[in-house]
């Protein structure tokens, strides 16, 4: 705007005359020159929009507020995106290799022992049909997931076969309901208990 022009140059010309520039200066000069008598409110709305440097210290800190904020945002993000690239969830085709890899092993180790494997894929909605038919050809069941096992799959299945009166002998294999420290897939199944090894142990384990 031309007034913004106007002022730019008074202050050059002010300090030119090694004077003062703020807005009294400002405002006697320009009013002098332009007879300009809005220039003082204009000049004092120019001074209001300013950060003081009494607030200075105020505003420093404002800034490095925000600043860590938006650090710690991105930090989540990357813990985040790690938790997700390093998941201890690997593919369904895995993890059915690992238990019948465990149950090949154990079924060689003991002939007289015979496991059927069962792929439920879903939490929700649960298979009842494939359930009831478990339930009514085995009397020993292992349930596997690689979510927490409060509330997950495994307590699924006990608490279908409380509502329909099945007793069978069952053990849940999963998650704890903790936090699990950091690594790769095979070092975290091994951690918690469901690797093959861990799988294999339980099926003898159930089996005496």
């Amino acid at each position: 705007q031309e007034i913004n022009a106007k002022i730019y140059k008074a202050i050059g010309y002010l300090l030119a005359q090694n004077q003062v520039a703020d807005p009294i200066t400002l405002s006697n000069y320009l009013s002098e020159d332009n007879k300009d008598k809005g220039i003082t409110s204009y000049l004092l709305q120019l001074v209001d929009g300013v950060i003081s440097i009494a607030g200075a210290g105020d505003y420093a800190r404002l800034i490095y507020d925000l600043h860590l904020r938006r650090q710690l945002i991105l930090t989540g993000e990357r813990i985040s995106y790690d938790a997700q690239k390093s998941s201890l969830s690997g593919s369904v085709e895995d993890q059915i290799q690992k238990a019948e890899a465990a149950i090949k092993k154990a079924e060689a180790e003991n002939p007289s022992l015979s496991v059927a494997h069962y792929d439920m894929r879903f939490l929700k909605p649960l298979d009842t049909e494939l359930l009831e038919h478990v339930c009514r050809t085995f009397d020993r069941i292992i349930t596997i997931e690689d979510g927490v096992k409060e509330g997950g799959f495994g307590s699924a299945v006990i608490e279908f076969m409380a509502q329909k009166g099945y007793t069978k002998k069952v053990s849940v294999m999963g998650l704890p309901d903790r936090f699990v420290e950091h690594g790769s897939p095979s070092e975290l199944y091994h951690i918690t208990n469901l690797n093959e090894e861990a799988i294999y142990n339980e099926i003898l384990k159930l089996s005496k």
